[in-house]
This record gives structure tokens, C-alpha cells and sequence, in this order.
């Protein structure tokens, strides 16, 4: 049933020659109303159907420079141009329509103002250099002041990382780093509810990367993602619109539910013709400015990106508000072809409101196989998981289609030791190996010390990031280029000797008002300025001035022989040293799970993640990550050394692993937007899926993304206690989907 005020046309200009529309996309592209937002089910086709609406709209006689198609990634925008050209069998066409991705669409727009460009940072690791540059800013300013303000700042990737995250989303929400007249950074950090800490980060690192702003002689220097659609958006709130914007006739949106509220302030100005007449005619002056039209599809229950900005809320009450209503129609896709009719019934239960109305149909005629196995412990999870991967191999299934979709990071500790044991090859995308992950490396750094065997660690690239993660957790203040210097590079490159000497002359020493002093320089300025005083203590000697001579090398020993390190500091060594000296004192049969624990606990590596991360999720993460670190050595039931040279058996497999016939493990998030030959989603229990304290509609799209990747297998492992099992997996009614298609029961009466 089509909405009252739908109007369409009588029938439709374009007909694809190999291709036969379903109704719901004829009567999409039909559609005259001026604004149309497609509601789609996972797997519907709704890329085709933005495709055909293009399409349409060209055989109406729209220029195809006037159409403009915006995606949230370029792969998208990819798949949306080989479909344009594969529907029409016209590559020219399809390549004379823009087809983009949103923020690579505002750096266009941004650098056609005739500014110097803004370097555009494709890495992480650029991001960090400047995030550092402005910590060091704030540092120095605070140091230099009479009370100076008790701030946190990241210095370490990992708080780093957390920061950028958390800046990305102030800007999807268009928090201005600036302060209003007479606002202090209290009052602007209680308006945003942030700490202090972090907004007073947050604008400097606005400041070193340029305001961006339309009427400032200094526009931005750099930007990573996102950042290009936040200049953007705030550049056409300063300006009320008044800066020229490319104009189009047509414009479609893929991954609609991905919209936030700075890329929909874009989108608002690209859609408004009134800002300026139409070519700038005075035919165009007198008739008035022509009508954009807009298509706009995605998968609203697809929104899981709350960090990045999308959220329900804000599409369904400020999306679209300024459009007359009498303009906007909202259509259906809700037939998928991803998956057959058992899936379609569970996915219609899973989102629907409790009816038994289909909210979702399959459009294949064939079924999605769906099996439940039930596990005692995770650790026979992990056993039931690669069990399940050995039996749809010998039928024939590929590794390479098929997907591990984890809710959370510390879960692919049992799964990766699985695979490696049963010899299946992995993959990651999303996460990283735990092998890899700050909390591990640090473990796995002091193992290697204790025990005196380096070589646990394959891999110059491995102790860098093991050097890198004990200062994190020792909570080291060193200069970026300290962090990233040679000295460093060499104790990767040579760990028998130069991890040795890092160990014992960096961390387990007190640090002293030199070493202080010092940290905020590069190991080659540190050499530089070393050299300088013996030089200048020598030359001083030489003209007979001993008295200057012997005053510089006192105070250069005073320096060097008092200790100037925090309480925190101390006790941070000591508690290291405490660790190293426990492992030592160990006898070699004892249990690795046990040491492990204790030195975790002597480390209060629990307390001190609640301290370096801002985000409590975070920090639980690293907790549940510890626990099963832990918990993979009890399973194993050996001594440290032995747990070591295992763990370095597992990271030379997963360095080998080569694409082909290599299965992938991965978190939602990285599946989002793929589909599989099979999808096995383990560890289904309250608490984990849905996380503990995470939002809960969020948490249900979450479990919708995931269940929904699948094309032909689908394989849920729930706990064999029914109270523990997750509420999503109940919403399925797997057992009810499955007996009305007529295959085999699996599940208990609870799931009906």
C-alpha cells in the first residue's frame, strides 16, 4: 500500500535490459515526490535502487553532471558507479555522474574556496603526531603558569586513539571548539558534559590544526576523516549559506542511517535551490530556482555508529523536519535477496513489535540453514565453533565466505587459540589480534624479560609496540618524537641487548630531575645537548676558566643523581619490578594462569585502565581482555615458559596466514556493508551480546548487522543455561521460524 501522498508516475522511462525490478523498486522509481526516503531491509538491493532512480532521472533529462550520488565510504560510492554502469551499459554515462564519498565530496567543495589545501591525514599515526604536538602545547603553558590547571592528556596511542574517537563525535555533532565571550573552559566543558581535560585537548587541537573557518587567513593546515564535512557544515552556519556550493539537480544518499548532524547540515544547503538562481540566468531569476530532488536509502535499523554521530533519534526528529510534508514520501524495501524465508521470519521477529506480521520477506527461493549449538563454558564454545568450521569444510564450504562475527574484542582470545590449534588460517579486520593489544603486549614484555628469552616476541615490529605499551602502562610523559625515535627503534632491532638495557635503565630505574628534563626531546636532541655540555665543559677548561667548568658538571651531576620522579611514578617501578622479581623467584613448573594473575593484580593493570582511558567501556574491555589472557593460560594447564613459546607459535601462524581460503574473525562494526557464504556468531549470552551497560537499541542493531550478513549457513552458539542466553537470540523464535518452514526443531520450548 502506497502512501497518500505518493505521486508517480504512470510508468517508468528507464527499463534495465537484464533486469527485472521488484514492485517496491518500480514504485520507487516512479516516485514524483520531490523528497523520497527509502526504508530498506539488509540484502533488499537498495544500491540498485538508488542505481534506477539515477537512472530515471537521466532518461527524464536530467544532465548527468547534475546528478550527484554521496555514499559514507568509497568503496560505496564504487558500487553504486559500477551498477550505474552495468544498468545502463554505458560506462561514460556512469563515470559523467559524481558519485563520492561524503567527506571526500567536502574537501572538493573546501578546496574550490582557492585556499592553500589542507593535507589530508590517511593514518592514525599522523593524527597522533598532531594530537601529541598540542598536548605538549597545553603542557608547557601549565608548566609555565603559577597554579597550574590539573589536566590529563593522552600521550599514548591507545588514549590517543580513545581521544580522536571521542573528538570525531563532538564534530558529527557540530560542538564548536570555540568559547563564546567570557566562557571559561568549566562552563563550556559542563555545556558539552565532557571533562575539562578533554575539551581544553579538544580545542587545542583545533587551534594547531586550523579553525577552518570561511573568513579566517588562516584556514585548516591538515585534516583527517570526518573533519572536511565539519569545516564544511560550520562554514555554512557562519556563513548562513552564503558561500558558493556546487549546485545539482538530483541527489541521492546511500547508507541513509549513517547521517549525523553535520553531514545532514551539507546536505540541507545542497537541497536548498533558494540560495542562489539556478546558472545565475534571469530566466532562472524570474521563474525562480529549480527543485533539487532527493533519494535518500538505508537500513534504519542499521544504526550502530553512535560514536560517529548517527542515532535514531536524530533521523526520525530532525532529519528531514525543514521539507514539507505533503514533499516527503517514505517507501519500502523490505523483500531481501541476501538470505532465504527461515532468516526473513526470524529477522521480522527479531525487529518487529511483538505481531506476527512479516516485517521483512526473502525474495530467494532457496533457504538459509540455521543451526544452534549450545556450549557449558566459552572454553567449549571456542571447541563447538571450530567443530562447526571443520564439518561446513568437508561439505564443501569456503573459509574464504565465511565470517566470525564477535561483539567484543577480549572474545577472539579463545576463538584465535582455536583456530590455531585445529590448523584453520584467520584473518582480522575491526580489531586486533589479542596477540597485538596494549593490555597482552605488556604481559607478554615482562614474560620475556623474567624468563630471559626475547626471542617469545617475533619481530622488530612486535617489540616496538611492547616498548610503546610498557610505557603506556607505566605512565611515561615523553615527547612524540621520543616516542617514535631511534633509540627505540634500535631496542626492537636488537632486543637481546637493547631491551635489556631499556628495561633496566628506563623503566626499573628512578627517574631523575635529568630524565624529567629530557622527555620532552628526541633521543637525537637528548645526544645533541650531551654532546654540547661535554664541549663546552671542555672548551672552558682549556681558557683556564676551571671554576665555570667544575659549576656546569656539578649541576649537570646534580641533575643526573637526584631522584625527581612523582609517588605515582615510584610506585608504578616498584610494582613492575615487584612483577619481574615474582616471575623470577617462580618455580619453573608453576602454573602460567597463576603467575599471570599475580602479576596482574601486583600491576593493578584493573584500577590503572580506569585511569588511562577515559571511556569506561574501554576500560572494561581491557579488563575482560586480561581475564581471558588469563584464563587461555589456565585452559592450556603449563608452565610460563611454556605458555610463552605456544604464544609465539600462535603469532608466527597468524603473520603467515595468507587471504586465500583464510576464514575471517571480525567485530560488527567491520561487517557491516559484507555479506557471507556463512556467519558464526559465538559466546550469545547476556551480558555479552548485549554488552553490560551498552545501549540497549544500539545493542539490538548491533545483533541485527550480524545475523543479517549471512547469505546461506547461520550458526548461533548459546550458552546450555537458558537464563543466560542472549534476549536477542530469543526475539528470533528461532524454533518457530524454523517448524513453519517446515525444517528441523533445534531449540527449547523458550525460544517458540
Amino acid at each position: 500500500m502506497l502512501p497518500t501522498n505518493y505521486r508517480g508516475a504512470s510508468s517508468v522511462r528507464f527499463v534495465p535490459g537484464d533486469f527485472q525490478p521488484t514492485a517496491e523498486q518500480l514504485a520507487i522509481q516512479r516516485c514524483q515526490n520531490r523528497y523520497v526516503i527509502a526504508m530498506s531491509a539488509a540484502g533488499s538491493g537498495k544500491s540498485t535502487t538508488i542505481a534506477l532512480k539515477v537512472m530515471e532521472n537521466v532518461r527524464y533529462g536530467k544532465d548527468p553532471r547534475k546528478i550527484l550520488v554521496l555514499t559514507f565510504s568509497r568503496e560505496a560510492a564504487q558500487v553504486i558507479r559500477r551498477i550505474i554502469a552495468k544498468l545502463s551499459n554505458d560506462a561514460q554515462l556512469a563515470n559523467a555522474i559524481k558519485c563520492v564519498a561524503f567527506d571526500d565530496f567536502c574537501v572538493e567543495v573546501l578546496n574550490g574556496f582557492g585556499y592553500e589545501r589542507a593535507d589530508q591525514l590517511s593514518s592514525m599515526d599522523e593524527v597522533c603526531a598532531y594530537v601529541r604536538k598540542a598536548a605538549a602545547n597545553i603542557k608547557k603553558r601549565e608548566d609555565d603558569r603559577v597554579r597550574p590547571l590539573e589536566i590529563v592528556l593522552p600521550e599514548h596511542n591507545e588514549q590517543i586513539t580513545e581521544f580522536v574517537r571521542n573528538a570525531r563525535l563532538m564534530k558529527a555533532n557540530l560542538l564548536s571548539p570555540d568559547l563564546d565571550e567570557d566562557e571559561t573552559y568549566e562552563d563550556r566543558a559542563i555545556r558539552y558534559g565532557l571533562p575539562e581535560s578533554f575539551f581544553y585537548i579538544y580545542r587545542e587541537v583545533e587551534r594547531v590544526r586550523g579553525t577552518g573557518s570561511y573568513y579566517d587567513d588562516r584556514p585548516a593546515a591538515w585534516r583527517s576523516e570526518f573533519d572536511a564535512t565539519f569545516d564544511l557544515a560550520r562554514m555554512l552556519i557562519e556563513t548562513q549559506g552564503r558561500i558558493r556550493m556546487p549546485t545539482y539537480e538530483f541527489v541521492a544518499v546511500d547508507e541513509l542511517q549513517d547521517m549525523n548532524p553535520a553531514s545532514y547540515e551539507v546536505l540541507k544547503w545542497l537541497l536548498d535551490p533558494s540560495r542562489e538562481s539556478v546558472e545565475g540566468s534571469i530566466a532562472a531569476e524570474i521563474l525562480g530556482p529549480k527543485p533539487v530532488y532527493f533519494i535518500g536509502a538505508g537500513d534504519f535499523d542499521q544504526i550502530i555508529h553512535g560514536w560517529a554521530g548517527s542515532n535514531i533519534r536524530f533521523m526520525k526528529e530532525r532529519f528531514g523536519a525543514e521539507w514539507q510534508s505533503s514533499s516527503v514520501v517514505r517507501l519500502t524495501l523490505s523483500s531481501t535477496y541476501r538470505h532465504g524465508p527461515i532468516m526473513a521470519k526470524m529477522v521480522s521477529a527479531l525487529m518487529g513489535d511483538g505481531s506476527d506480521n512479516d516485517r521483512v520477506r526473502s525474495g530467494r527461493s532457496h533457504k538459509t540453514e540455521v543451526r544452534v549449538e549450545r556450549y557449558a563454558d566459552h572454553g567449549a564454545a571456542a571447541g563447538k565453533l571450530v567443530a562447526a568450521l571443520v564439518d561446513f569444510r568437508k561439505r564443501g564450504g569456503r573459509l574464504d565466505d565465511t565470517a566470525i562475527i564477535l561483539r567484543s574484542p577480549y572474545q577472539s582470545i579463545l576463538v584465535e587459540n582455536a583456530l590455531f590449534e585445529a590448523g584453520l588460517n584467520w584473518r582480522i579486520e575491526g580489531m586486533e589480534s589479542y596477540l597485538m593489544r596494549p593490555e597482552v603486549l605488556v604481559l607478554r614484555g615482562i614474560m620475556a624479560f623474567a624468563l630471559d628469552d626475547l626471542t617469545t616476541i617475533p619481530g622488530d615490529d612486535k617489540f616496538s609496540k611492547v616498548i610503546s605499551s610498557l610505557l603506556l602502562w607505566q605512565q611515561f610523559e615523553w615527547a612524540p618524537e621520543r616516542l617514535q625515535g631511534k633509540y627505540l627503534k634500535d631496542a626492537a632491532k636488537d632486543p637481546g641487548l637493547n631491551f635489556q638495557h631499556f628495561l633496566q635503565g628506563v623503566l626499573l630505574r628512578p627517574r631523575t630531575i635529568y630524565d624529567r628534563r629530557v622527555a620532552r626531546l628526541s633521543w637525537e636532541r637528548q645526544s645533541m645537548e650531551e654532546t654540547a655540555l661535554l664541549e663546552r665543559i671542555q672548551a672552558l677548561n682549556r681558557s683556564g676558566q676551571t671554576a665555570k667548568a667544575e659549576d656546569l658538571r656539578r649541576r649537570s651531576d646534580y641533575e643526573s643523581s637526584t631522584v625527581g620522579e612523582t609517588p605515582e611514578e615510584r610506585r608504578n617501578r616498584l610494582r613492575l619490578d615487584a612483577s619481574v622479581a615474582l616471575i623470577r623467584g617462580a618455580a619453573p613448573d608453576a602454573p602460567a594462569h597463576v603467575l599471570l594473575e599475580q602479576v596482574v593484580a601486583t600491576l593493578d593493570m584493573k584500577n590503572k585502565a580506569r585511569l588511562l582511558f577515559v571511556d569506561p567501556a574501554m576500560a572494561r574491555m581491557v579488563s575482560q581482555s586480561l581475564d581471558g589472557f588469563v584464563q587461555s593460560a589456565k585452559r592450556r594447564n603449563c608452565s610460563l615458559r611454556e605458555f610463552a613459546n605456544w604464544l609465539k607459535e600462535v603469532d608466527i601462524a597468524l603473520r603467515k596466514a595468507r587471504p586465500m581460503n583464510t576464514l575471517l574473525v571480525c567485530s560488527v562494526e567491520a561487517a557491516k556493508g559484507q555479506e557471507f557464504e556463512a556467519v558464526l556468531l559465538p559466546f550469545l549470552e547476556a551480558g555479552a551480546f548485549p554488552a553490560r551497560d551498552a545501549d540497549p537499541h544500539e545493542e539490538r542493531n548491533r545483533f541485527y548487522v550480524a545475523v543479517t550478513r549471512v547469505c546461506d549457513e547461520l550458526t548461533l552458539l548459546v550458552p546450555e543455561d537458558e537464563q543466560r542466553v542472549s534476549p536477542y537470540v530469543k526475539s528470533l523464535k528461532v524454533a518457530r521460524s524454523l517448524r513453519e518452514g517446515g525444517f528441523l526443531d533445534l531449540c527449547s520450548d523458550e525460544n517458540r
